[in-house]
């Protein structure tokens, strides 16, 4: 048996689009194994029929399932006994994941999948992020065949490269791109030396004074603190992602999913924070701080191609899974994680 903790709350089938993601994938997951005819008994425990049945006491402002409830979650796993238990993300719900192994069951972790993040789950037997199973392996060899390749032309096809409004749209191809992430990303909390994004930029520029840095703030935290920034640097939302990155010479950030979005256009990316892109060979430079040569780096450094399409390769077809393959058994027993219990 699979259990699956859903931070969602309520459970209505009819309106599947309006689902957290973890609602969605785990509904999804079940219909899909129930429709590849495997022997897999899913369970979704949503918070209101925990609480319900188990007369929780939950803060549900955090969205933290049984953080503070070691005996009512050993309860349930007795009461159901499963082999795996999902949990999202999960960073938060280590005292659990330690309670599964401890009893010989095996935790399964989801998140959003990277390209693109909308419909697509990672799944994962170590964690997610920086603490995943992937971010731990090294370089990734591209197998024979070309269907990364269509899969990338495809994909770059597909996205929206709508400009910006006209006093922008004169920057030429020497700016610097950088997307900034959400200062309460669990990534930039777990996985960051810069916690602030005014302190990335302004470290940024130090590196390159002579470059145009065009700074994206992430679309949900466009109020995000940046203060007084020196003169070379230009803060827009104007236009959209793919444009800019497209448009761009380099593309700087922390451990965003835009940066693997940059390195599929085959661009100069420079990582500064621990994720699944780091130790792979896709970005010209990585580390916890940034270079006082990021110039020379950017200008001398050549691009490895055939490790970023072993690396595109590994997410695509064998991390993440769409919710509507679900159901496809091929897909299933492709994907890293899944072809486990399926």
């Amino acid at each position: 048996m699979v259990v699956g903790f859903s931070h969602s709350i309520d459970a209505d089938p009819n309106r599947i689009e309006m689902f957290v993601p973890h609602y969605r994938t785990f509904l999804s997951l079940a219909y899909g194994l129930e429709q590849a005819r495997s022997n897999v008994d899913v369970r979704i425990l949503t918070r209101r029929w925990i609480k319900d049945q188990y007369d929780i006491t939950e803060d549900m402002e955090k969205n933290i399932i049984l953080r503070e409830n070691v005996d009512d979650f050993c309860q349930i796993l007795s009461d159901f006994d499963p082999l795996y238990v999902m949990f999202w993300n999960g960073a938060d719900q280590q005292d659990m994941v330690f309670i599964c192994r401890d009893q010989g069951r095996i935790p399964i972790f989801c998140e959003l999948g990277w390209l693109p993040q909308s419909g697509n789950t990672v799944f994962d037997f170590f964690g997610v992020n920086a603490g995943s199973g992937l971010a731990a392996i090294g370089p990734l060899k591209r197998s024979c065949g070309d269907r990364v390749l269509d899969w990338r032309e495809n994909y770059l096809a597909s996205r929206k490269y709508d400009a910006p409004e006209e006093e922008l749209s004169d920057l030429q191809e020497n700016f610097i791109f950088i997307p900034l992430q959400m200062e309460s990303d669990t990534n930039i909390i777990y996985h960051s030396s810069f916690k602030k994004m005014r302190d990335f930029v302004i470290r940024i520029s130090q590196s390159l004074p002579n470059k145009i840095l065009l700074i994206r703030p992430h679309p949900n935290q466009m109020d995000v603190e940046l203060g007084d920034l020196p003169d070379n640097c230009i803060v827009t939302n104007a236009g959209s992602l793919y444009y800019w990155l497209r448009k761009s010479e380099a593309v700087i950030g922390i451990n965003s999913t835009v940066l693997i979005e940059a390195c599929a256009m085959y661009k100069p990316v420079c990582g500064f924070g621990d994720g699944i892109g780091r130790r792979k060979g896709i970005f010209i430079t990585e580390g916890d701080d940034v270079p006082s040569d990021l110039s020379a780096i950017i200008q001398n450094t050549e691009i490895n191609v055939e490790a970023i399409n072993g690396f595109l390769e590994e997410l695509v077809f064998r991390r993440q899974i769409n919710y509507m393959d679900f159901s496809n058994v091929d897909r299933l027993k492709e994907n890293h994680v899944l072809s486990h219990i399926a």
